[in-house]
């Protein structure tokens, strides 16, 4: 069993190089295990592609109450590295309002772990958590349409392409996965 303290939350996945935690709202106060690695998220390449309100995030009193916000609107969980035990990027799932079989994803990497399958290896074991679980029918995933490596990764996991949303700042397309 995993120390509290590494986790800050319950364990939810599990893979050959990452270990993912739900945040427990509790530990929020606990920032000292997780606070530094996630205001390494937030700098201009990784926030790119995702909503202007999380552009102003810099300090650590901010990070804190960003993640309240957030794990009130659905779960968070933190990316992190085994050998590190390090956090690296985060996972968002969200209810889904119209239908409680249906979960909307959305992730976040530190750019220095792009490009080295880790949220490749997120997905598949997300998908594959979720399929034997058997209480979600389908995943949704929004992404900007200029963000083409999110695109490509949603496709590689079996995501197809469900419409497009014109926003005033951007032009999103969401995708969607049938797990069962």
């Amino acid at each position: 069993m995993m120390n509290r303290k590494n986790m800050i939350g319950k364990l939810l996945l599990n893979t050959p190089r990452l270990i993912i935690s739900q945040l427990d709202r509790n530990c929020l106060g606990d920032e000292k295990y997780y606070v530094n690695d996630v205001v390494k998220l937030f700098n201009p390449k990784v926030l790119h592609f995702l909503p202007d309100e999380w552009k102003n995030i810099k300090t650590k009193k901010q990070v804190v109450d960003w993640l309240k916000v957030q794990s009130d609107e659905g779960d968070v969980c933190f990316i992190k590295l085994k050998k590190e035990q390090k956090i690296v990027g985060l996972l968002f799932l969200y209810g889904n309002k119209e239908n409680e079989l249906t979960l909307n994803i959305g992730y976040l990497l530190n750019e220095q772990y792009w490009g080295k399958g880790y949220a490749s290896e997120l997905l598949t074991h997300l998908i594959e958590y979720l399929r034997k679980e058997k209480r979600i029918k389908r995943l949704i995933a929004g992404v900007e349409i200029e963000n083409k490596s999110s695109i490509r990764l949603l496709t590689k996991c079996g995501f197809i392409q469900n419409h497009v949303v014109n926003h005033v700042a951007c032009e999103s397309i969401y995708y969607e996965l049938e797990l069962s």
